[in-house]
């Protein structure tokens, strides 16, 4: 099974409310083993995902949960390995033998740009998905969380860089996800800007999840517990 596929499949059912089926997900955890790594390469880079092979080349159909398609295989890989590691995570969150990965991954993030955020060129991208990432395996780092959301948010809300509708919406639902009181105003100022005429359309034609498939559940969904 792809990347993709599998990050495609949990994000879908996650956005739906659709639940997995058992062997659906013994079948998603399986597949995440075979891209895991255990022999990490501590001595690489740390803007270099460490615990998960990636094609050397980026596939041509491969596209982020926000709609975007990576030019660099920094946000590929990052994309790839946090992605797969936050639903690892979620699919066996009281299996102990994987929180080393989790804890030298989340000190890999806090040495990169992005880990403080940044939103120049594809690292914005990836400040999206370390956000996702942190936000689930590490709850308790709070003020991380907030620093990450405000910048994003205040990204959006102030223009500063072309941003699709599709992105945007995906941001909304990675806050209706943490299920955080504080995020629903959030949610609904970032909203509010969809109608804007500066965000360009979604493209019909993406192969990951259909954006308009959240819009109109997104306030209802914030703040459900």
């Amino acid at each position: 099974m792809t990347v993709q596929k599998i990050i495609d499949i949990f994000n879908y059912s996650t956005a739906t409310g659709c639940k997995l089926t058992k062997q659906i997900s013994d079948d998603l955890y399986m597949a995440i083993i075979e891209h895991l790594d255990y022999k990490a390469n501590l001595n690489s880079s740390s803007m270099s995902p460490m615990f998960v092979d990636v094609e050397h080349t980026i596939p041509t159909d491969f596209i982020t949960f926000t709609g975007y398609r990576p030019k660099t295989k920094i946000l590929y890989g990052n994309y790839c390995e946090l992605e797969l590691l936050r639903i690892l995570y979620l699919l066996k969150p009281n299996d102990l033998i994987y929180r080393q990965v989790f804890e030298v991954t989340k000190e890999r993030i806090r040495q990169t740009c992005f880990g403080k955020f940044c939103s120049t060129g594809e690292c914005f991208e990836i400040s999206i998905v370390a956000l996702r990432f942190i936000a689930t395996i590490f709850p308790e780092e709070k003020s991380w969380v907030d620093m990450y959301i405000s910048n994003i948010a205040g990204t959006f809300s102030q223009h500063q860089r072309k941003i699709s509708r599709r992105t945007l919406l995906m941001f909304c639902q990675v806050l209706s996800e943490l299920k955080r009181e504080q995020d629903g105003d959030i949610i609904d100022e970032l909203l509010s800007l969809v109608d804007d005429r500066q965000l360009p359309e979604v493209s019909r034609n993406s192969t990951a999840i259909n954006a308009s498939i959240f819009y109109s559940s997104l306030r209802r969904t914030a703040l459900a517990s």
